[in-house]
C-alpha cells in the first residue's frame, strides 16, 4: 500500500458530519508530495472534523465532479436553515418582550405624575402634549407608551384608568384631559390636573387650549387612584396606521 492509499485509508476512520456521509472522499489531508496534476485541478473546501475522541482537526477535502456540487449544495442549504432558526429565535424573543411590555403591574402616584408635568410646562405650546404627559406618566410610576394624544382615550383604560363623566364634572388632581383633533392639529390634545390648572407642555387658562378646541367642545376625563394597577395594552393594525398618518400630517409642528 502507497501513502497515498494509506492517506484514504485513514480518512474512512474519522466520523464525519451526516450531511459528508453519503459523499465520496477523495483525498484528506494530503502532503505536498502527494499532489499529482489530476489532484490540483480537484476543487478544495474546508471543513471542521470532530473525532470519536472529541479532538477537532481542520482538514482539506478534495472532492470532484458530482461530489464538489453535492457538497457545496448540502452546505448552503445548511447555513440557510441556520439563518432561519437566528431569524426566528429573534421573532420570539421580540415578541416576548412586546407580550411582556403590554401586561406589566405598576405602582402608580398622582402626585409624582403632577409634580413632574407642573415643574416641566413651558409658557408655550410646543406641540408636544402627548410627549410631556407621557413623562410625567412614567414619573407616576405608569408605563405608558407615546402614541397622539387623541390615542390616549383607548390605551389609557387599557393601563387601568377610569373614564369620569363630563356632566357635571369637577376637575380633581391627577385628572387626565384627552381631546380629540380640532383646527390644525392632527394630534389632538392632552393634558393633566395639577389642583389648580390644566397642564400639558404649557400651562393652560382653562381646559380648552385654544379656540379651535373650545367651539369643538369635544372631550373626556380619565382619573386614577394612587396604587397598584395592572397594564393590560393591546393595539390594532388599524390604529397604527392611524396614528402614522397623523404623525406625517403633523410632524412639522412638533417643536424640541
Amino acid at each position: 500500500m502507497n501513502k497515498f492509499e494509506r492517506s484514504a485509508s485513514r480518512a474512512a476512520d474519522v466520523s464525519l458530519s451526516a450531511h459528508s456521509k453519503s459523499l465520496t472522499l477523495k483525498v484528506l489531508s494530503v502532503t505536498p508530495e502527494l499532489l499529482t496534476p489530476e489532484l490540483l485541478k480537484a476543487k478544495k473546501y474546508e471543513m471542521m472534523i470532530h473525532t470519536r475522541k472529541g479532538e477537532v482537526h481542520t482538514m482539506s477535502l478534495l472532492l470532484l465532479g458530482k461530489d464538489f456540487k453535492m457538497f457545496v449544495s448540502l452546505q448552503r442549504k445548511k447555513r440557510i436553515n441556520m439563518k432561519r432558526k437566528k431569524v426566528l429565535k429573534v421573532t420570539l424573543f421580540v415578541v416576548a418582550l412586546v407580550l411582556l411590555w403590554s401586561h406589566l403591574p405598576y405602582y402608580y402616584s398622582n402626585d409624582k405624575a403632577v409634580e413632574y408635568i407642573s415643574n416641566h410646562a413651558g409658557v408655550k405650546s410646543k406641540c408636544s402634549c402627548a410627549g410631556y404627559v407621557m413623562l410625567g406618566l412614567w414619573h407616576g410610576g405608569c408605563p405608558a407608551g407615546l402614541v397622539p394624544a387623541y390615542a390616549y382615550e383607548k390605551t389609557l383604560p387599557q393601563m387601568g384608568f377610569q373614564e369620569v363623566p363630563t356632566e357635571g364634572y369637577q376637575p380633581q388632581k391627577g385628572d387626565i384631559s384627552v381631546l380629540p383633533p380640532a383646527g390644525n392639529s392632527p394630534f389632538g390634545h392632552i393634558a393633566v390636573y395639577n389642583g389648580r390648572q390644566w397642564v400639558s407642555d404649557f400651562s393652560q387658562k382653562s381646559l380648552f387650549p385654544s379656540s379651535a378646541y373650545r367651539m369643538n367642545g369635544s372631550y373626556r376625563i380619565f382619573r386614577i387612584e394612587d396604587g397598584w394597577h395592572w397594564k393590560h395594552v393591546w393595539t390594532s393594525p388599524i390604529d397604527w396606521y392611524s396614528w402614522i398618518q397623523s404623525l406625517v400630517k403633523g410632524y412639522k409642528k412638533i417643536k424640541f
